[in-house]
């Protein structure tokens, strides 16, 4: 009996743009710190509830500016298309 094997699929979507990825990275690495924020504030360890509020708002930043340009470059019609491509070589 043979066991068959499952394409191993990438963890980045081949057929989204890259600042769709990285805002969508960046969303979700800001909700973990935003929970470790919550959770050190509970302990009462400030050094890193102000380190992390940082990088909270940090993460946001990415999440907001790569989201306007995704948006400004689906307004001018540039990912009408999208092929699969490898990460290197997916437009941004």
């Amino acid at each position: 009996m043979e066991i068959e094997k499952a394409e191993a699929k990438p963890f980045f979507p081949r057929n989204k743009p890259r600042t769709w990825v990285i805002c969508q990275c960046a969303f979700l690495v800001g909700l973990v710190i935003g929970l470790l924020v919550f959770a050190s504030g509970w302990f009462g360890w400030n050094s890193l509830q102000n380190l992390g509020v940082i990088l909270f708002f940090a993460c946001g930043l990415i999440a907001v500016a790569c989201w306007f340009v995704f948006l400004v470059r689906l307004g001018h019609g540039d990912y009408r298309k999208p092929e699969e491509r490898k990460w290197r070589d997916q437009m941004w």
